[in-house]
C-alpha cells in the first residue's frame, strides 16, 4: 500500500532526492500511506462544493472547478504519490458520502 515511489523499481523517490525538509512522514511510510488519495478525493470535494454555490448565479464559471480533481489526479500519478487504485478510493469516498450526508440532512429536516 505504500506509494509507488517506494514500490517500483527505477521510481524517483521526489522527496528523498530533493531532501524536502521535515518530510520524515513521507519518507518512512506505513502500509496505509497511500490508499485512499484524499489529495484526489479533497479536489473532488472542493469543486463540488464551489459548482454548488456557483451553478444557480454563474453556472458557466461554476464548471471551472470541475477542472481540479483530473488535474490533481495527474499530479499525484506524475510524481509517484499513488497508484491510479489509490485515486479511484479517492473518488468513491465523496461520491458515498456526499449523497449520504444530503440524505441525512433531508431525514433531520423532516423531523424537526
Amino acid at each position: 500500500m505504500s506509494p509507488p515511489r517506494f514500490a517500483l523499481p527505477g521510481a524517483v523517490d521526489v522527496v528523498a532526492r530533493y531532501d524536502l525538509p521535515h518530510q520524515a512522514s513521507w519518507t518512512s511510510p506505513t502500509r496505509y500511506t497511500a490508499m485512499p488519495s484524499m489529495h484526489v478525493g479533497w479536489s473532488l470535494r472542493c469543486a463540488y462544493a464551489a459548482w454548488s454555490e456557483l451553478r444557480s448565479t454563474r453556472p458557466r464559471l461554476a464548471l471551472l472547478p470541475w477542472l481540479l480533481p483530473p488535474l490533481m489526479t495527474a499530479d499525484v500519478l506524475a510524481t509517484g504519490n499513488h497508484y491510479v487504485v489509490d485515486g479511484a478510493g479517492g473518488v468513491t469516498l465523496p461520491a458515498v458520502s456526499v449523497p449520504a450526508a444530503s440524505a441525512w440532512g433531508r431525514l433531520a429536516a423532516r423531523r424537526s
